[in-house]
C-alpha cells in the first residue's frame, strides 16, 4: 500500500545543491538579496533617499544623509562580517530542516568558528520566529538583551 502523505522524510524548500548553484559566491548572494530587498530600486535605509551612490568603496552612500549603508543595514545581518553566502546557507539550513540545528554542526558546515555560528543561529531563529513557524531550539528563543552583542 502506497502512502501518499508527506512524512518526516518530505520537506518543502530548496535542496543544498540548488542553493549552492544559486549562490556560487558572495557577490551573487548580495545581488540576489538586494534585488529582493529593494524591488523598486536602491534607497537609503537611514533616510529613505533614492539618490544613492553605488559601486563605491562603501557600496551605498546616500547624498542626503551621508551615512554609510549596505544591503545588510537594518536587517538581522547588520554588523556581521560574515558574507551573504554564509547567511543564505545558514537560513536554508535553519528554515528547511526537520530538526533544529545547533551551532556545532552549523560551524562545521559553514566553515566559521563556533561562536559566530551560535550568534548567527540565534539571530536567524529570532528573526524567523517572528514571521513563521520555525523549529528552533528552546534556548535560542530567549532574548539576546543580556549584554552580548551578536
Amino acid at each position: 500500500m502506497k502512502n501518499c502523505s508527506p512524512g518526516k522524510s518530505h520537506h518543502e524548500g530548496i535542496s543544498m545543491v540548488e542553493l549552492l548553484r544559486l549562490f556560487p559566491d558572495d557577490k551573487t548572494s548580495e545581488a540576489w538579496f538586494a534585488e529582493r530587498r529593494w524591488k523598486s530600486g536602491i534607497h537609503c535605509p537611514h533616510c529613505g533617499s533614492d539618490n544613492v551612490q553605488t559601486g563605491s568603496r562603501h557600496r551605498t552612500m546616500p547624498y542626503q544623509c551621508r551615512q554609510k549603508a549596505c544591503a545588510k543595514t537594518g536587517t538581522v545581518m547588520e554588523g556581521s562580517r560574515l558574507g551573504f553566502r554564509v547567511w543564505m546557507i545558514a537560513t536554508c539550513l535553519l528554515s528547511t530542516g526537520l530538526k533544529s540545528v545547533s551551532s556545532m554542526p552549523l560551524h562545521r558546515d559553514l566553515g566559521i568558528n563556533q561562536r559566530s555560528a551560535w550568534f548567527l543561529a540565534h539571530r536567524l531563529c529570532a528573526a524567523l520566529a517572528e514571521g513563521s513557524d520555525v523549529s528552533c531550539t528552546p534556548s535560542s528563543r530567549h532574548s539576546l538583551s543580556s549584554g552580548a552583542r551578536p
